[in-house]
């Protein structure tokens, strides 16, 4: 495999762009560790090496314009982002159809595909540069689907849909979907131990950048939704006021063996070696982790706002379970807003994209180890996995 090198990478951003203040450093000791870890990995094919590259690229370039405008617009940093709603839920519960749908009522600020893996205006266009923007994620997608159309049935992603919040983060380099994609263990080894608070501070500024960008959408709420702000709700709280959160929930037994393949389908873009059983067991010690750590928040802070969802609420969708959630939110729900979710779902019934199946001994598992892994965790919340 050709090496990546970062001081390539950092190099090659900057020809690009004509700018060298990347931001804050703190992104570069996760870099380094990624780099080097997937040097020595071998897992990436060499016919998509330079997609890969490019991958990277584009996060510097877009830190690169991101710090300018930061300098340049100083007013940036006053926008108010007032009490967002934060879906943080372990994978595979629901929450991606919870996040859309609720995307469709034209309620909320929401990050799109597009807006969050290319954040930053490109310079000397009109508008943002949101249309070349929009058409380069475009590209994307249709390259996505050509080389890994799994990735439809697991987690079908679209341009303009609303999509994880991790898909802005990782551009910090302290986000675990760096780990999905390329499987560098030794990245994931850092991360459990690296300080996850720049990540988190560098992903409020973003927000407020593209806020300050498109500025119609100001009166409403942003909605965010990632797996792995799960058991971090103490740093979401340190930069957000009064965040409401949404947890869906669902038998871990579930979600376990349906996020590998979905992560091993997101894998397979740059990536031809089977890791799944690996993947399987890095995910389990790190769901679990996260379920401790959100109990012990939730235990800490008994004020905050919080809505629990079971997955056969949201999965069934409707009125009902839609007025539950405007009504937690304090919000109107209008006949417009719900005919739109009803739109939306019309056009995603489940298993759209072929039916799914999957099972523990695929993922090198048993039932009893994923339950003796969650039991607080079932013990807990079992009245949502029935």
């Amino acid at each position: 495999m050709t090496m990546l090198d970062v001081d390539d990478l950092l190099s090659t951003a900057e020809d690009r762009t004509g700018l060298s203040d990347f931001g804050p450093d703190d992104f570069r000791e996760g870099l380094d560790v990624l780099v080097n870890g997937i040097n020595k990995s071998g897992l990436i094919r060499h016919d998509r090496q330079d997609a890969l590259r490019e991958r990277l690229l584009n996060m510097l370039v877009n830190r690169l314009w991101f710090a300018k405008d930061l300098k340049d617009h100083p007013e940036i940093g006053d926008e108010e982002l007032g009490s967002p709603i934060i879906i943080a839920s372990l994978p595979r519960t629901g929450s991606t159809k919870l996040q859309r749908f609720l995307g469709a009522s034209d309620d909320f600020q929401v990050l799109r595909l597009w807006s969050a893996s290319r954040f930053a205006r490109i310079p000397g266009l009109a508008d943002s540069g949101r249309d070349e923007r929009i058409r380069q994620t475009y590209e994307y997608e249709k390259w996505m689907y050509a080389v890994s159309p799994e990735i439809a049935k697991w987690h079908p992603m679209h341009t303009e849909e609303p999509e994880e919040d991790c898909f802005l983060m990782e551009s910090t380099f302290r986000e675990v979907l760096n780990f999905g994609v390329t499987g560098t263990a030794d990245f994931m080894e850092w991360l459990h131990q690296a300080d996850l608070q720049p990540a988190f501070d560098y992903f409020i500024k973003a927000i407020k950048y593209l806020q300050w960008q498109f500025p119609a959408g100001r009166h409403k709420p942003w909605l965010f939704k990632n797996p792995f702000h799960l058991g971090s709700e103490g740093r979401l709280s340190r930069i957000y006021a009064k965040p409401r959160f949404i947890f869906t929930h669902r038998d871990p037994v579930k979600c376990m063996p349906s996020v590998t393949h979905t992560m091993m389908a997101v894998r397979k873009l740059y990536s031809h070696v089977d890791t799944s059983e690996s993947l399987a067991s890095e995910m389990l010690q790190a769901c679990s982790r996260q379920t401790v750590d959100h109990m012990k928040w939730r235990d800490s802070n008994p004020d905050a706002l919080i809505l629990d969802l079971s997955f056969r609420e949201v999965t069934q969708g409707g009125a009902a379970v839609t007025k539950k959630i405007y009504d937690f939110l304090e919000m109107d729900l209008s006949e417009a807003s719900l005919a739109n979710i009803q739109a939306w779902e019309d056009r995603n019934p489940r298993d759209k994209h072929g039916r799914t199946s999957y099972s523990t001994q695929e993922i090198g598992m048993s039932d009893a180890d994923i339950r003796a892994a969650f039991a607080p965790y079932i013990d807990r919340f079992s009245a949502y996995m029935s």
